[in-house]
């Protein structure tokens, strides 16, 4: 599994692995991502305040061509940014989630693809009720992306409102950009020290996964993965990718969120499945527990177990609300030494 193999993402993970999948044909609507990908640098001005910034971005594919992965670097504001879009063919939108390295953890949009004008246009999908938002990204040709975004709260006060032009680079700049992002720099703000926790899971790992019979899984399923985990964004963020024996691949994010008061993690797969989940810290057992919503009645709930530094073991457990078992999964992770 990826970095954390959290809640959702063990579980999503493995309703991936279990299933029998075969590879699906791409949805055709990820094909007006492929304007997105690339090196840019953005000129943009926030008319609420007059603040003008430059960015440099590098958009690549990642997960097997089903997502988008977005990095930018802001001066001088020192923004950094992580980004990932992918098309939905159920509800024919385009899902996004953001994070920085100011706290900014998930923030969610939606937007659908007008190809006759070229362009995208969305707002948030995980706002407090009563605020409003709204954005546009145009692209008059293929090396240009006039953006637009706004957002306001319930009282009606502009948050932001923001107009950038982007101006396609060769792709050798974008090597300068995603080393300059990589770069852990102080971070400002300073870090929960809930992130703490996390730190045991950096590095690389070996994981083995046994999936006992359940609804999802009518006879025992078994896979391994090679995880390798790091910091992000300063610091407030762990990114884990994993490499699984069945061909498909994966990416996670976690982070601790004071305002929440939990651990939140995202897991994206090369099915393009994705989820989310929130977390508490026990530290009597040293064991942080997951749960997360996948509607219709039906609950993940996992658990993480830090044995020592070096190993981890992962349980998940999915029912709906009669008790019917989905899913049963074990995993054990161990540190690699290399």
């Amino acid at each position: 599994m990826s970095r954390l193999l959290i809640a959702s993402i063990v579980l999503s993970l493995i309703v991936a692995q279990s299933s029998a999948h075969a590879q699906e044909a791409k949805p055709d609507g990820l094909k007006a991502l492929d304007r997105f990908v690339g090196s840019w640098n953005t000129t943009g001005t926030n008319k609420v305040d007059g603040s003008k910034n430059i960015v440099k971005e590098r958009t690549a594919w990642i997960l097997k061509d089903r997502f988008i992965l977005g990095r930018e670097s802001s001066q001088p504001d020192g923004v950094k940014s992580l980004w990932l879009m992918t098309y939905d063919p159920e509800s024919r939108t385009y899902p996004f989630w953001y994070f920085n390295n100011k706290g900014g953890l998930g923030a969610e949009w939606g937007s659908t693809w007008n190809e006759a004008t070229k362009t995208l246009t969305g707002k948030g999908t995980d706002t407090p009720p009563g605020w409003t938002s709204g954005g546009t990204n145009h692209f008059p040709d293929k090396n240009s992306n006039h953006a637009a975004f706004w957002m306001k709260d319930d009282s009606g006060k502009m948050l932001f409102d923001v107009e950038a032009k982007k101006t396609r680079q060769p792709d050798e700049a974008g090597k300068g950009t995603v080393a300059a992002w990589s770069k852990l720099e102080t971070a400002d703000p300073p870090l929960p020290t809930e992130l703490k926790i996390l730190e045991r899971m950096i590095g690389n790992w070996d994981a083995t996964s046994v999936s006992k019979p359940a609804e999802w899984t009518p006879q025992e399923v078994r896979t391994t993965s090679k995880v390798t985990r790091k910091w992000i964004l300063d610091g407030h963020v762990v990114q884990d990718t994993s490499e699984i024996s069945d061909g498909t691949q994966s990416i996670a994010l976690t982070s601790y969120d004071p305002q929440m008061n939990a651990y939140r993690a995202w897991w994206f797969n090369s099915e393009g499945n994705k989820s989310k989940s929130t977390g508490q810290w026990d530290s009597g057992s040293k064991t942080i527990s997951y749960t997360s919503d996948l509607g219709n009645g039906i609950t993940v709930r996992n658990s993480v177990r830090f044995i020592d530094m070096d190993n981890e073991e992962w349980n998940v457990v999915i029912k709906d609300g009669d008790g019917k078992l989905y899913l049963d999964l074990n995993i054990k992770t161990k540190r690699r030494k290399e």
